[in-house]
């Protein structure tokens, strides 16, 4: 049996959802979907690392602010992981841009969140080595990487286990290597109410330490989202 790291994305720029709906399920306190999702969380006591970024923190805030109160309140399950300000490519921004963009989003989480890790969940896994010695100097440890994401002949060179990568200038960084097929695993599960293949791949896992991600949106855009994700 391993150990499972769940590592969760919370976007609400998120390309495949509206900006209405987004809206929406922040809307009603305790009744609204994002806070019941997080409930679950709480209820079944499953301990999960979440990454939102600062401008979906922002409208948490704003609409929902019962919500980051229930995560401060369960720092035995909710641990939160530093992101940029807005979801980008970074590979597409420029130096200044970049810096900006996690300066703005580590300001907002350091600013309303008490359990926080120096752990940084970078958009779709994109990162430079410059990008790297950057997040060095905002005293961060680590990045998550998702082998999955790269052509196979990079994907078989990637350690499977957490290891230390060298950048530009000396600079040192640790991965944490995400196993990409558990998200596959994880929406199979959430959209056919069956989670036998995600309890094979967790307990057949030959690696201690398991490191599955997925995107936190995924049961608001499917109907019965949230019974779904209690199953």
């Amino acid at each position: 049996m391993s150990l499972l790291f769940d590592i969760v994305n919370v976007n609400g720029e998120a390309s495949c959802l509206s900006s209405s709906r987004w809206l929406d399920i922040l809307k009603g306190d305790e009744n609204a979907e994002f806070y019941q999702w997080l409930m679950l969380y709480v209820k079944y006591k499953k301990k999960v690392t979440l990454g939102l970024t600062g401008a979906t923190i922002v409208d948490v805030l704003k609409l929902n602010p019962k919500a980051i109160d229930l995560i401060n309140k369960n720092p035995a399950i909710f641990e939160i992981v530093f992101r940029p300000f807005s979801h980008d490519i970074s590979l597409l921004r420029s130096t200044e841009g970049f810096e900006k963009n996690i300066t703005l989003g580590i300001q907002v989480i350091k600013k309303e969140f008490k359990n926080v890790s120096p752990v940084f969940l970078p958009p779709e896994f994109m990162l430079t080595n410059e990008q790297l010695s950057k997040l060095t100097l905002k005293n961060i440890k680590s990045v998550f990487i998702n082998s999955n994401r790269f052509p196979e002949e990079i994907e078989n060179r990637i350690p499977k286990t957490p290891y230390e990568v060298l950048g530009v200038n000396g600079v040192k960084m640790g991965c944490i290597t995400i196993d990409g097929k558990l998200t596959y695993d994880y929406l199979r599960a959430l959209h056919y109410y069956s989670s036998d293949v995600w309890n094979k791949s967790i307990t057949t896992a030959k690696n201690k330490h398991v490191f599955s991600w997925l995107d936190g949106e995924s049961s608001f855009l499917i109907p019965d989202g949230i019974n779904r994700e209690k199953f």
